[in-house]
């Protein structure tokens, strides 16, 4: 089949960002809890937020510094309501008089796992966990045997792979749990083959068999996997990139967080990493030129697809239409927006999200009305084969190779956004049917960075691409 190739010259120029939104985020839900005698509501925490489905969400919640409760929705954000507000710290005598009890101990929330309609577990501080079998209408506290006492960096993870099967780590151990929580067994490892002293940093567990833990070895970061639920493991060879890490299957799996400007330095580039062996090797997805004042902290996905990644310092998120190959800034999570920023954060739907505080009681929640973003608002992608850039990195004054898989014909717009999605430049054009590569001229007045260009054709189809500009 013949090719046309077509050299076009891109002229840079700036355009005034658009004020319209494509969706809305909203309050839709303030959660107080009030101690005895007092006017004024504890301090609310969210640390974590699992859905079922789109519909179906808990998020655990910490009160006061040191309790646990919940908040639920089984509509989609309209209303919330609560089912666990610990109070076993503590209760009042005949004279009102607070007295503590023998759990006495903070149980603060720290995560959250909801594998099924009927079990959920909430993990608080010092090994404490809550656990429900009855779609989260009665809770039993459970305390696992660990070596520690007391807040450990914030690190009580579960994951479970179904309603029987999953794990459970603090900083020192990992467990095992195959009766759906009643129990957990410590995981032994073997002395000879980790010589040194094991910290865990992230844990997941794509299915029944496979557990991936990012840990420290020593100083060293590092990916460890079992196939077989802890009797074997493979330890990378290479030093992790950063710690948070999130699985679809045993073999695809992201590597999230930030990297540090300098030392000493309290600001942070994001960061996120792709793997299709497991953890073993990585790949390179995500390198933010902006500064933030923290790394990437929560992760969602509504699907294999469609996700989000947010730090929880600052107003920072970044969405993928494309299952972690491509991330668009979201700038739609802003100050003026949001009030006060997300902890964490879950996706519903392509369309669908939802936000909550750090250490203040909103709920917020976000729908968009259009799929097509302008100017200062977040790019949105669709079919990932249909677009290649090419090479990548380029060079500023050489020409980038667009390649179109798919035919596309008719009128399509091209454009260019810089690294907060803001545009710089479109064009339009007619193509006919065999039209299947294009030619850019990067202009000398672009600044060196990261851009993304975008094809938006006239049946509706729209294809996003990531590219670095260097001089």
């Amino acid at each position: 089949m013949n090719k046309y190739f077509l050299i076009i010259t891109i002229f840079i120029f700036t355009v005034q960002s658009s004020n319209l939104n494509a969706g809305q985020w909203e309050i839709v839900d303030r959660f107080h809890i009030y101690d005895y005698g007092q006017s004024y509501p504890y301090p609310i925490h969210y640390p974590a937020v699992k859905c079922l489905n789109e519909n179906y969400c808990v998020a655990a919640v910490t009160f006061g510094w040191s309790g646990t409760a919940n908040r639920i929705t089984t509509n989609g954000g309209n209303s919330w309501f609560s089912t666990l507000i610990d109070t076993s710290k503590w209760y009042l005598d005949s004279s009102g008089k607070r007295v503590f009890t023998k759990h006495s101990i903070q149980k603060k929330a720290m995560d959250i796992d909801l594998p099924d309609s009927t079990l959920c577990i909430i993990t608080a501080d010092s090994g404490y966990y809550f656990r429900s079998t009855d779609n989260c209408r009665t809770w039993k506290l459970n305390r696992i045997d660990t070596k520690e006492t007391g807040n450990q960096l914030e690190f009580y993870k579960i994951q479970m792979a179904n309603n029987k099967i999953g794990c459970y780590a603090n900083v020192f151990n990992l467990f095992l749990t195959e009766d759906g929580g009643i129990s957990f067994q410590k995981v032994k490892f073997d002395t000879s083959q980790f010589t040194k002293d094991i910290y865990f940093w992230d844990i997941a567990m794509p299915d029944t068999n496979t557990i991936i833990c990012s840990i420290y070895i020593g100083d060293e970061l590092r990916i460890i996997r079992t196939e077989d639920r802890g009797k074997n493991w493979l330890i990378s060879n290479k030093k992790a990139k950063i710690f948070k890490i999130y699985f679809f299957n045993k073999y695809h799996g992201l590597n999230y967080g930030g990297r540090q400007l300098e030392q000493g330095s309290t600001f942070y580039a994001s960061i996120i990493y792709e793997t299709y062996d497991g953890g073993m090797t990585w790949i390179n997805r995500l390198d933010t030129i902006p500064q933030f004042q923290s790394y990437l902290y929560n992760i969602s996905f509504c699907d294999s697809l469609n996700g989000i990644v947010n730090s929880r310092y600052d107003w920072n998120m970044w969405r993928t239409t494309d299952g972690g190959k491509s991330w668009f800034r979201d700038t739609t999570y802003t100050q003026a927006n949001v009030k006060y920023n997300f902890n964490v954060a879950a996706m519903l739907t392509p369309k669908k999200m939802l936000g909550f505080s750090y250490f203040y009681e909103n709920i917020y929640r976000y729908v968009e009305t259009t799929g097509v973003y302008e100017s200062g608002q977040p790019i949105i992608t669709t079919n990932t084969d249909d677009f290649e850039v090419f090479p990548n990195p380029c060079y500023i004054g050489a020409d980038l190779n667009l390649k179109l898989n798919h035919s596309y014909y008719g009128k399509i717009d091209i454009s260019i956004y810089n690294s907060v999605g803001k545009l710089i430049s479109t064009q339009s054009l007619i193509l006919n049917s065999d039209a299947r590569q294009l030619k850019y001229n990067i202009t000398r007045d672009l600044s060196p960075g990261q851009y993304f260009i975008r094809i938006l054709s006239e049946d509706g189809r729209q294809v996003v691409r990531p590219v670095v500009f260097l001089r």
